[in-house]
């Protein structure tokens, strides 16, 4: 997993959080976000829609199998945080999340009013 990892240090602690990379995609219906986050359950996941702020949280925990001693380890337990701005057309009470193959899509449907018309011609 490629992303973009910073260290915050406050009171001689830190915490390592990570930016996992993001895609944009715009439809007819609405916006497709999708993020990079293997191996990730949707347990860890706090997303949230405050007005046009949609925050996406959590934590990637520490894996240690139960009998098992570590002899070697690279991994180190981190949060990942990302917050976008929405569009004003976004219907924020619409908002679809999935999680599949290491990818959390959230689609963000357009209000009804901001979606093409068709125009009949009587």
């Amino acid at each position: 997993m490629e992303t973009s990892i910073k260290k915050y240090e406050s009171g001689g602690c830190s915490e390592t959080v990570l930016l996992p990379l993001t895609d944009i995609y715009e439809t007819e219906t609405g916006y497709h976000l999708i993020y990079e986050v293997p191996g990730i359950s949707k347990e860890n996941f706090e997303i949230t829609a405050n007005g046009r702020e949609l925050e996406i949280k959590g934590n990637l925990n520490d894996y240690s199998p139960e009998g098992k001693k570590l002899v070697y380890g690279e991994y180190e337990p981190a949060s990942f945080y990302r917050k976008f701005k929405t569009d004003e057309n976004v219907d924020t009470d619409k908002i679809e999340a999935k999680l599949e193959n290491g990818l959390l899509t959230l689609i963000l449907n357009k209000k009804e009013e901001a979606l093409p018309k068709k125009i009949k011609i009587h």
